[in-house]
């Protein structure tokens, strides 16, 4: 058997930490496999591929990459699924990475028709399937993905979701049909060893990865920035965004926060993640319940303790000493910041990055196979 791993949505970088890892989970839960086909865009497949421990066989979708509107490629993909599933060998692993509501559909009609098992992981798209707020998920894409509801709804055997979290699942059950198929896992990364120092900087570098908008909390970032102005003039921290600024910065902040006027390549913003102290993390459940953070595993590869507001989805990895670095509201935030720049201890720094790495165990190819694993075997997959 072979697994057939399909991405009908990423280009480029985007995507890659995730498609990479969730490859080497499934290598691990069906370890008989002869052979992984990756499905995706070719500058996309060839990061991945250097990523990847698994040894991988690319194959690129020429004709559809060259389609620039989103919802016109959608389409397509979803046609292209259906022959997909329709020429799918009985005993291959058939695995959808990322995919949009028109290829949604498709998967769930011809897995349905033809009696074939399809596993569909599913990300960030679920925010727009239930209450969201409008200022911050726009109109438009709300009524393009909350059509996936129309299709969770069904009842279907064939088709398997993934869902990235259990407080996410938590937040997103009443979409599903109870009769389907639904497996939790952990947003998986792959994290390499490597000797880290724990010496902090001085000022304080402090960091929101990635460019700032306001689902990942934006307008508490500009609250914390103006409660840290004395500190951050004093040159004790700094606050960086390790990206663009997205958002209108207030007046008032812009001189006390740090961020690119440019979209950073990855290799840019792995140098910038491996010289900053703490990562923030400012999304709240006020803001969304339904997207695995990025963010949060980039900080944990790079074992960088997070400062940040609880949120169920952040309050789930928390161990050790992590936990006291997270907090109710903004203004909390800000004085444990202070108390932990007037301290500056490297030993009591070490002890947040240790409890950091130990977060890793969460998200590892292996103990995402070993829930896997256990899920399909409960549902007579395997």
């Amino acid at each position: 058997m072979k697994i057939h791993y399909f991405d009908f949505v990423a280009s480029g970088g985007v995507h890659t930490t995730f498609n990479s890892a969730m490859i080497e989970v499934l290598n691990k839960v069906y370890p008989q496999n002869e052979e992984i086909v990756f499905h995706s865009e070719k500058a996309h497949g060839e990061i991945v591929k250097e990523k990847c421990v698994s040894k991988l066989k690319l194959k690129s979708r020429k004709f559809i990459d060259k389609i620039k509107y989103r919802k016109i490629k959608d389409l397509i993909n979803g046609i292209a699924v259906f022959f997909r599933i329709l020429l799918k060998k009985k005993d291959d692993v058939f695995f959808v990475g990322l995919a949009f509501p028109f290829s949604v559909k498709a998967i769930n009609f011809s897995s349905k028709l033809f009696s074939k098992p399809v596993y569909l992981c599913l990300h960030g798209e679920l925010q727009y399937c239930i209450n969201c707020n409008s200022d911050i998920f726009d109109y438009k894409s709300k009524k393009y993905f909350s059509k996936m509801n129309l299709v969770f709804r069904q009842k279907n055997v064939y088709l398997k979701y993934i869902i990235l979290g259990s407080s996410i699942y938590n937040a997103v059950k009443h979409l599903f049909n109870p009769s389907n198929k639904i497996i939790i896992i952990n947003h998986p990364a792959i994290f390499h060893t490597e000797q880290k120092e724990f010496e902090l900087h001085k000022p304080l570098v402090i960091a929101m990865i990635g460019s700032a908008v306001k689902r990942k909390g934006s307008e508490n970032l500009f609250e914390l920035v103006k409660l840290l102005k004395k500190e951050i003039r004093s040159k004790k921290i700094v606050i960086e965004i390790l990206g663009m600024c997205l958002e209108p910065c207030p007046k008032d902040c812009e001189s006390f926060l740090k961020f690119s006027d440019k979209f950073l390549s990855e290799d840019e913003l792995i140098s910038k993640i491996k010289q900053i102290d703490f990562s923030l993390q400012l999304t709240t459940d006020n803001i969304c319940t339904a997207i695995a953070s990025g963010t949060l595993v980039d900080s944990i590869i790079y074992e960088k303790p997070i400062l940040g507001l609880h949120s169920s989805y952040l309050d789930d990895y928390l161990i050790g000493s992590q936990k006291e670095l997270v907090c109710s509201d903004v203004s909390e935030l800000a004085k444990l910041i202070i108390s932990i720049a007037d301290k500056k201890s490297s030993e009591i720094y070490k002890l947040y990055a240790e409890a950091v790495k130990n977060m890793q165990s969460f998200f590892m190819p292996g103990s995402n196979a070993k829930k896997f694993l256990e899920q399909i075997e409960k549902l007579g997959e395997i």
